[in-house]
């Protein structure tokens, strides 16, 4: 996974970032009726002439590396960890480069197409075609300690607000509005998905909410800069029941060895996300206003998503089979049992045991 965000990175940044970023949408703040300047968002480009995009320029290599980390965790414990995320520099363009989808009037601050779309149908299909892994899904793999989950929740939760907020590009209104609607998409999220285990199941786990959380987070990043703080709320909720039934549908229903979720939470989420901006970005539900008539942005959307999810798929299959018929997609049975810490890497996080 390491090797995977190293790589990307360098694609990220080299991936000329001022073409990426130079029709990134923001504008300056507006005034409502009573004269006070509230969020602004994406219209206009930010590069000036004869300015070098310094700051700017390692938002690519960044979210490249969330890629692939991405990509690779459906795979943590049977797959050979030399995934990359090569799939994802197209949809960079269209969507923020003034490709055809921007031209369009597509809407994706921070990457619900680009970011969590991509990876989760990749996921997804890397799941498929590794197979799963020994014992599942009659014996469940939980995670070995919810006290490490939640503070790698908890700093996740933190970190997203960079992602969502800084991509805004600026430290202004619009990029406090995307921090707050972050926050309470998360929160709201977390909650329900609580409340639904304790109603269903009897008892709210710690890796529950968490997984909560983090649905709420994927699907407000492409809304982040259209919705009001109502509209967050209503998407949390909303996200948290997609995704309850997505993880269960997708690991019980169909067995598909997803090891951590990628699909059933980061590209339900994603999708979701960027289809309920459609809605919840109208000034009719709270909304900043900055699209088009709601059929009309609906349509893009789904445009926008439909040519991501085909792309992401039949991409991912080309790799995996190229992967596979070089170096080999999967460990040996007995690399499994040992561990692919140990196989692959030489380590052991408790090597006293």
């Amino acid at each position: 996974m390491a090797s995977c965000c190293a790589l990307n990175d360098i694609g990220g940044d080299l991936w000329s970032p001022q073409k990426l970023l130079s029709h990134h949408r923001i504008t300056p703040a507006v005034k409502n009726e009573a004269g006070v300047a509230v969020a602004p968002i994406c219209t206009v480009p930010t590069q000036k002439p004869g300015v070098r995009d310094v700051l700017t320029y390692p938002l690519p290599g960044r979210k490249a590396c969330v890629i692939s980390t991405y990509g690779t965790r459906a795979a943590l414990r049977q797959g050979k960890r030399v995934f990359g995320a090569t799939r994802k520099h197209g949809q960079y363009h269209w969507v923020w480069g003034g490709g055809w989808l921007y031209e369009m009037g597509i809407q994706d601050l921070a990457g619900g197409i680009v970011v969590h779309a991509t990876a989760g149908v990749s996921a997804l299909v890397m799941a498929i075609m590794l197979g799963r892994r020994k014992g599942f899904p009659e014996h469940p793999h939980p995670p070995h300690n919810p006290g490490m989950v939640y503070i790698g929740a908890s700093m996740l939760w933190v970190g997203w607000f960079g992602f969502n907020a800084g991509s805004q590009v600026s430290a202004g209104q619009g990029a406090g509005m995307s921090m707050l609607v972050t926050h309470l998409s998360a929160a709201t999220a977390a909650g329900v998905w609580g409340l639904m285990e304790r109603t269903l199941n009897g008892k709210a786990s710690l890796v529950g909410m968490v997984t909560g959380l983090i649905a709420g987070l994927a699907t407000i990043t492409p809304a982040s800069g259209n919705v009001g703080p109502m509209g967050a709320i209503a998407i949390g909720a909303i996200a948290a029941v997609f995704c309850y039934y997505a993880v269960n549908l997708i690991r019980n229903k169909f067995k598909i060895d997803d090891s951590l979720d990628v699909f059933a939470v980061h590209g339900v989420g994603g999708i979701l996300g960027t289809i309920l901006l459609a809605v919840f970005g109208q000034t009719t539900f709270g909304g900043l206003g900055n699209l088009k008539p709601m059929g009309e942005q609906l349509g893009i959307q789904l445009t926008g998503l439909g040519v991501t999810i085909v792309w992401s798929a039949v991409a991912t299959v080309i790799i995996m089979l190229v992967t596979k018929a070089t170096i080999g997609i999967r460990v040996t049975e007995e690399e499994e049992n040992r561990g692919m810490d140990l196989t692959e890497h030489g380590e052991d996080a408790y090597s006293e045991l």
